[in-house]
């Protein structure tokens, strides 16, 4: 029978024995990023955008429609859904275990979401972050200056990737070249931090292009390539924000993660979809 998140908030407060084996796990995932390799940080993040590619494919097929308005009610139907998929899903990297769920899901607040769009309309200025307690204590210790260049590189020089590309999997391999090579500075272990999240925020900002241009233009990778490419302009005016919206929703809940419970990689995946459902469901209703 399929877990319920009902069944983990009940089961997190009332069962001592359950935190307890849990307790170990959720200290792990609390741990520095030093404890991963750059090898691992790649393959946590490549199955974090996965999961949030599937994730907002089930949440635009099968939830988006039955909901008329973004409120705190239809915000705790896309936060059940997220820790259900999270509960369900044959993970092979991320560190997963219900407690850490549960606690990710605790933290995606509705005026946490109105955070995360705030900080991914405002070219990811970490400034608009200073004021949440559970991120702040994170931002002190990276190179913001150098993360947000590293985003708003990455807004500027999409569109002319996908102008130039005959093909979705042609864009990837361009987009994954330009990503390698801005890394590069980041590879070391004093900037292991900046790495991870630099290489979060980049992961899910192609897995929501991914998605999106399927949804919008279709299923077939050839025909809805071209489609994308021949509305450039107009599509990327619909999708830019909400891309920026998943992958800056990852970089926050990953932070919140580090100072509250439930991890940076747990708490990255659910903001990332969070943010992510969120905002479509904003953009999509709006256009209706």
């Amino acid at each position: 029978m399929k877990k319920s998140i009902i069944f983990i908030l009940i089961a997190a407060f009332t069962s001592s024995i359950l935190m307890s084996c849990e307790k170990e796990n959720v200290k792990s995932a609390q741990q520095s990023l030093s404890i991963y390799s750059f090898d691992n940080i790649d393959l946590i993040t490549q199955e974090i955008s996965i999961f949030h590619a599937d994730y907002m494919t089930y949440f635009l097929n099968r939830i988006y429609p039955n909901i008329e308005r973004l409120d705190s009610i239809s915000y705790d139907v896309i936060r059940e859904s997220i820790g259900n998929m999270i509960l369900d899903y044959p993970f092979r990297s991320c560190p997963t275990s219900d407690t850490l769920c549960y606690l990710a899901i605790s933290n995606m607040s509705l005026s946490l979401y109105y955070n995360i769009i705030e900080f991914s309309q405002s070219a990811y200025d970490f400034n608009h972050l200073k004021e949440i307690e559970s991120v702040k204590e994170a931002i002190t210790t990276l190179n913001v200056d150098m993360l947000s260049d590293f985003f708003v590189s990455i807004d500027r020089i999409v569109p002319s990737f996908i102008e130039n590309s005959k093909s979705f999997d042609e864009f990837k391999y361009i987009y994954l070249e330009y990503i390698q090579q801005n890394l590069l500075m980041m590879k070391n272990v004093e900037m292991k931090d900046e790495y991870f999240y630099a290489k979060l925020f980049s992961e899910v900002y192609l897995s929501s292009i991914n998605y999106l241009s399927s949804y919008l233009y279709g299923q077939d990778k050839g025909p809805r390539w071209e489609k994308f490419k021949g509305m450039l302009k107009e599509a990327w005016e619909i999708t830019r924000p909400i891309v920026a919206a998943d992958a800056g929703g990852a970089v926050v809940g990953a932070m919140v993660g580090v100072t509250s419970g439930p991890g940076i990689v747990v708490s990255g995946m659910a903001s990332a979809c969070g943010s992510s459902a969120g905002y479509c469901l904003q953009e999509l209703i709006n256009a209706n």
